[in-house]
């Protein structure tokens, strides 16, 4: 068996879609909102300044918060909460759900009629292959041309993405 090298980069996507829109959620008193959200980054070093409203013109009203100690990104919309980690060897797994719930339970807080539907979790991880690992990890599961196969230079750097699992 051949054993993948350490990625160079792992990332991680959570999307909690809710059953219908929160406009009460982004209503001009969202008030609660804020100050939930502040509570919950403040935990993980991010401020008020690291908070921004965006998109109120157009309706699609978004409240995102940077955690720039983790490489965290967390937006609330009005159909879901969105959380990106761009490098996922800064946080642990027990982090990661902690802080999944806690931005949860400031959203929930908030607007108590809030219906979570579904849970989506997907990662991404890069790799630098050599030509012995393409060969035998990649080259058996991928459908090249008989008269094709590619320089290891096309496949050096691969992104292995998880499936979306629904909860």
């Amino acid at each position: 068996m051949t054993t993948l090298p350490r990625p160079f980069q792992y990332s991680g996507q959570y999307q909690g879609k809710l059953a219908r829109p929160a406009f009460k959620l982004m209503s001009s008193a969202t008030q609660p909102l804020h100050e939930n959200l502040y509570g919950a980054v403040r935990k993980y070093g991010a401020s008020f300044q690291d908070m921004k409203v965006e998109n109120i013109a157009t309706g699609n009203v978004t409240v995102t918060y940077e955690i720039p100690s983790l490489s965290i990104t967390v937006r609330v919309r009005l159909d879901m909460l969105d959380i990106n980690c761009t490098n996922l060897f800064a946080i642990s797994e027990e982090q990661a759900y902690q802080l999944i719930t806690d931005f949860w339970n400031a959203v929930n807080e908030a607007d108590d009629s809030i219906v979570l539907i579904q849970h989506v979790v997907t990662t991404s991880a890069g790799f630098n292959l050599t030509r012995e690992i393409q060969s035998k990890v990649f080259e058996p599961i991928i459908n090249f041309p008989k008269d094709h196969r590619p320089d290891v230079g096309i496949l050096q750097k691969i992104d292995a993405f998880t499936n979306p699992l629904p909860y």
